[in-house]
């Protein structure tokens, strides 16, 4: 029977056969994802007493809109911190290979929509090199951010990325695998349809 595999702690994936899928896993450390679930906490309790002043509290005009401005502010930062909390908490990205296509779904839960891609349209997969001294580089690494794919490819004239926050080593593993797997399942098919276009030539001549 076979069995799901690992390149990495975060990296799995399945041969189905005639595919392969491949899981991304946006999990942290649970004392990181405690301190998300905290800040959000926190974050929420502030917003609350601000909303109960903005509507119960006797204040002038001047106060008022200072209060619906900050508030505004908070409603913008809570809903960027709960996406995030969200995403580390059930977030997967899916990839699914076979000989035709390429097809990508970055969801939370059942929450996502797959993206499919000819795999003849697209241009070859390739792992970022990035300096771990870049300040952007950093903060796309940061775990209460969402972001920062590691892999790229050009399809129709169009960049798409996905390996979020991947370190440099899973990148070029997950590229790999991908490559290996596609070009086994095309050499597949195409050995199933040489037998098959030899069957029809078998049974012509009979």
């Amino acid at each position: 029977m076979k069995r799901e595999k690992y390149i990495s702690e975060r990296i799995s994936f399945f041969d189905h056969g005639d595919s392969t899928s491949i899981v991304i896993s946006s999990k942290i450390d649970r004392w990181k994802e405690t301190v998300l679930f905290f800040w959000i906490l926190c974050w929420t309790v502030c917003g609350v007493y601000l909303i109960y002043e903005l509507v119960m509290g006797d204040h002038d005009e001047k106060m008022q809109i200072g209060l619906f401005v900050f508030i505004s502010f908070w409603l913008y930062f809570e809903y960027r911190i709960s996406r995030v909390f969200l995403w580390r908490k059930w977030g997967m990205e899916y990839i699914k290979v076979d000989e035709d296509e390429f097809t990508y779904k970055c969801s939370v839960g059942r929450f996502g929509k797959a993206t499919r891609f000819h795999v003849e349209e697209m241009g070859p997969l390739v792992a970022e090199e990035l300096s771990s001294k870049s300040l952007t580089v950093n903060i796309e690494d940061s775990f209460w951010f969402i972001g920062g794919e590691r892999i790229r490819f050009s399809y129709r004239d169009k960049q798409h990325k996905f390996g979020r926050q991947l370190a440099k080593e899973e990148s070029k593993d997950l590229v790999r695998l991908i490559k290996k797997q596609l070009a086994k399942h095309q050499k597949k098919a195409e050995h199933a349809k040489q037998e098959s276009e030899n069957q029809l030539n078998s049974d012509e001549v009979s």
